[in-house]
């Protein structure tokens, strides 16, 4: 039995590029979200959402972060390890993450990991729906034709500061 080739599927048969469906918002929100978000940093002392209980992995990572160009920070009044809102357009919330700043992330662009949970904390959650970046996402698509997943990265975003 042979798989049906992508273009019998109604699907481009050969690689293209097409900018996330949220990436570029409409005019009224572009002002209001005008940052871009990439998420799924991976970070080496956690798989997935695994060892986030472990005292070896909290002492190399203890925080969520979100990671921004110096100069972008500069001109949001935001510093380095300041706890942050992060708000994407069209998502259906905030999550809450620690300011990293960094040179390697571009200007206007915020970097942010996944899979973070509070072991500490005594919600039936264990603090996913405040710190993890899937309380800011929203996975009622757009969907991607060929795949089937919704848009999380390349995100129309803004980020203000807590308190």
């Amino acid at each position: 039995m042979s798989s049906p080739v992508l273009e019998e599927l109604g699907l481009d048969p050969l690689p293209s590029y097409r900018p996330p469906d949220q990436s570029e918002p409409p005019a009224a929100e572009a002002g209001e979200f005008p940052l871009i978000l990439i998420t799924g940093d991976r970070e080496k002392s956690y798989h997935h959402s695994r060892f986030r209980d472990q005292p070896w992995a909290l002492k190399v990572s203890p925080d969520p972060q979100l990671t921004m160009h110096p100069e972008t920070a500069r001109a949001l009044g935001l510093d380095e390890g300041a706890w942050v809102y992060l708000e994407v357009a069209r998502g259906k919330g905030a999550c809450r993450l620690r300011l990293k700043l960094s040179d390697a992330t571009p200007p206007h662009v915020v970097n942010t990991g996944m899979g973070w949970w509070l072991p500490g904390d005594s919600s039936p959650e264990h603090g996913a729906l405040d710190i993890n970046i899937n309380a800011a996402l929203s996975y009622d698509g757009p969907y991607d034709p060929m795949s089937g997943s919704s848009d999380i990265r390349g995100l129309a975003c803004r980020v203000r500061a807590i308190g």
